[in-house]
C-alpha cells in the first residue's frame, strides 16, 4: 500500500524556527555558553545577517508598511540564491540560507530544489549539534518534511528501483524522526509499515520477514492513535493478504464494515475473506463450520446496507449452504429465489443444482423430478434435462416414465458429445422392457454417432442375445449345441451389459468472488 500522493504543505518548519522578529537568535557573547558547558551558539555572518531582515519580509510580507506588501517569494528566492554561492559550505549562513530557500521552494511546489535545500541542512545538523535548538527541533523538523516528500515522490514514480530508493530514503528519514520525538504520531508509524509492507511485496514470493516488520509498526500505529484511521485497518488487511491469512484479513475486515458499512468494497472484501478461510481449513473443522456461518452473515448484514443484492449474491448464500452441509437451508433459498426472481431462473445452472440437492442431498428422487420438470418450462428445447429426468426415473425402476424422457430428449437439443450415450441408454431401457428390436434400432444410431463406443457394443450384443434366447423359447430357431459354461463373472457380464453413462450431475457449486 503505497502512501497516497499528495500537495505538500510548504512551512512546515521554517517559520516556527525563525525569532519573531525574523532571525534566529545570534548570541554575541560565546564565552556565556562555553563557561555553561555548551558549545558556542552560531552566528551568522556580518553580510548574511544584514541581509535575512529583509529577506524575510519578501518572504512573509509586512502588513505595517505603508501601503502594506504582500509576498514576494519569487523575489525573497533570487536574493537567496545571490547569498548561497558566497557562503562557506559548512558554515551556518549556509544552513540558514538553505533553511529559507527550503522554505520557500516548498511555497513554489519546487519540491526538487527544496530537497537539495533540506538535504544540505541535514547533512549540517548531523556535522553540528550546535546549529539546532536544544530541543533539536530544527533536525526533527528537516527530517519530517524529508520523509513526506520522499514518500510523496516515491508514490508516483513509475521506475521500480527509483521507487525502492526513494521508500528506503523514507524509511531512514523517519526512523531517525522517531528516535528523537518523545511521542511518535500514529500516521509516521503507518508510514513506515507501508514502506516495509511495499519492499516486503516487490519479490515475486512477499518477504515474509518484513511482512511481519511492517505488522509490527502497523500495531504501532494502532496503540498510539486514541482512534486508529481507517488507512491502518486497511493496510493490517493488506498485510495479512500478504501473509496468506484471510482469517486475520477478516478480523480487521470486520472493523472496517462496522466503522464503514455503507463501503461496499469493504463488504466484497470480508466476503472473499471469509471464502479464503473456508478453503484454507480441513473439512471437518469446527472453524470451517464458523467460517460458513460468518460468510452468511456478511451477506446479510451487507445485504441490510443496500449491498450485495444480486442474484449472485443470493446464488452465493445457497451455495454456502449446501457446501455447509445444511441442504434443507440451501433448499429453502433456492426455491424461494427461482421464484420470488432474487435468484435468475433462466440460469440453468440453478435449478440442476436445486434437483441435484433434492436427489443426493435429501434423497427426494420425485422432488428432484418435479424440479428438472419445472426448469423445463425455462429450457423447453434442452434435451439434456431429459435425460436427467430419465436418469432418476430409470434409478428408481420406473422404465417406461424414464423411455419417455429419453425419447423425448431424442426429439431436442442435446449436447453432440453425449448423443451416443443417449441413444445407448435407450437401448439400454427397451432391453429391460423386452423390447428388443427397438433396443436395437436405437444401439444402432449411438454407434453410427460412435462406432467406438464400447456401451454401445456391450447392450447390442446383450440385445442379441436375448433375442436369441426369446426366439429359441418361441421354437423359431433350431436348437443350438450348448456352448461351453461361461465363468461366474462372464456370464454375469453377458446377462447384463454396463449401465450407460449417466448424465453428469452438478458440481459442487463454488460461490463467486
Amino acid at each position: 500500500m503505497i502512501p497516497a500522493r499528495k500537495a505538500l504543505k510548504a512551512g512546515l518548519f521554517l517559520l516556527a524556527l525563525l525569532a519573531p522578529a525574523g532571525l534566529l537568535p545570534v548570541i554575541a557573547d560565546a564565552q556565556t555558553a562555553t563557561q555553561a558547558n555548551q558549545p558556542p551558539k552560531p552566528e551568522l555572518s556580518d553580510k548574511v545577517a544584514g541581509q535575512i531582515q529583509d529577506i524575510v519580509l519578501l518572504m512573509q510580507g509586512n502588513p505595517q508598511a505603508q501601503p502594506p506588501t504582500q509576498p514576494n517569494i519569487p523575489a525573497a528566492l533570487a536574493a537567496v540564491n545571490a547569498l548561497l554561492p558566497q557562503a562557506a559550505p559548512d558554515s551556518y549562513d549556509t544552513f540558514y540560507l538553505s533553511q529559507i530557500k527550503a522554505q520557500a521552494t516548498l511555497n513554489t511546489g519546487d519540491y526538487v530544489s527544496a530537497t537539495r535545500a533540506l538535504e544540505t541542512m541535514l547533512d549540517l545538523l548531523q556535522r553540528h549539534a550546535n546549529f539546532d535548538r536544544p530541543d533539536k527541533g530544527a533536525r526533527i523538523a528537516v527530517l519530517d518534511t524529508l520523509s513526506r516528500i520522499y514518500l510523496n515522490n516515491a508514490a508516483g514514480e513509475k521506475n521500480p528501483e527509483t521507487q525502492k530508493q526513494l521508500f528506503t530514503k523514507a524509511l531512514t528519514m523517519l526512523r531517525q524522526w522517531i528516535a528523537l520525538v518523545p511521542r511518535p504520531s500514529s500516521d509516521a508509524y503507518t508510514n513506515i509499515a507501508s514502506i516495509l509492507f511495499q519492499q516486503a511485496i516487490a519479490p515475486k514470493v512477499p518477504d515474509q520477514a518484513l511482512l511481519k516488520e511492517a505488522e509490527t509498526e502497523a500495531n504501532n500505529a494502532m496503540i498510539t492513535a486514541i482512534a486508529p484511521k481507517e488507512g491502518v485497518y486497511a493496510l493490517m488487511v493488506a498485510i495479512a493478504q500478504a501473509q496468506n491469512d484471510p482469517a486475520k484479513s477478516a478480523r480487521y475486515l470486520e472493523v472496517l464494515v462496522a466503522n464503514n458499512p455503507k463501503n461496499a468494497t469493504y463488504w466484497s472484501m470480508l466476503w472473499n475473506a471469509y471464502l479464503a478461510t473456508i478453503e484454507s481449513l480441513p473439512e471437518d473443522s469446527f472453524l470451517r463450520n464458523e467460517a460458513y456461518a460468518k460468510a452468511i452473515y456478511t451477506i446479510k448484514r451487507a445485504q441490510q446496507n443496500g449491498f450485495m443484492q444480486t442474484p449472485a449474491d443470493f446464488f452465493n448464500v445457497a451455495a454456502i449452504y449446501y457446501q455447509a452441509g445444511q441442504y434443507e437451508g440451501a433448499v429453502d433459498l433456492l426455491e424461494a429465489g427461482l421464484h420470488n426472481g432474487k435468484m435468475d431462473a433462466t440460469k440453468y445452472t440453478n435449478w440442476e443444482l436445486l434437483a441435484n440437492i433434492y436427489r443426493q442431498g435429501l434423497d427426494n428422487v420425485p422432488k428432484s423430478i418435479a424440479t428438472f420438470r419445472e426448469a423445463m418450462q425455462h429450457f423447453p428445447t434442452d434435451g439434456n434435462i431429459d435425460m436427467q429426468v430419465g436418469q432418476l426415473y430409470f434409478d428408481m425402476q420406473q422404465y417406461r416414465p424414464a423411455l419417455e424422457a429419453l425419447l423425448a430428449a431424442a426429439k431436442k437439443e442435446v449436447t453432440p458429445k453425449r448423443l451416443p450415450s443417449l441413444y445407448a441408454y435407450i437401448a439400454y431401457v427397451h432391453l429391460y422392457l423386452k423390447e428388443f428390436e427397438q433396443g436395437m434400432e436405437a444401439v444402432k444410431k449411438a454407434l453410427e454417432l460412435d462406432p467406438n463406443s464400447q456401451e454401445a457394443k456391450g447392450i447390442k450384443s446383450a440385445l442379441e442375445d436375448a433375442i436369441q434366447q426369446r426366439d429359441r423359447a418361441l421354437g423359431n430357431v433350431p436348437d443350438q449345441p450348448p456352448a461351453p459354461a461361461p465363468q461366474q463373472g462372464q456370464q454375469q457380464q453377458q446377462q447384463q451389459p454396463a449401465q450407460p453413462a449417466q448424465p453428469e450431475a452438478a458440481a459442487a457449486p463454488q460461490p463467486a468472488s
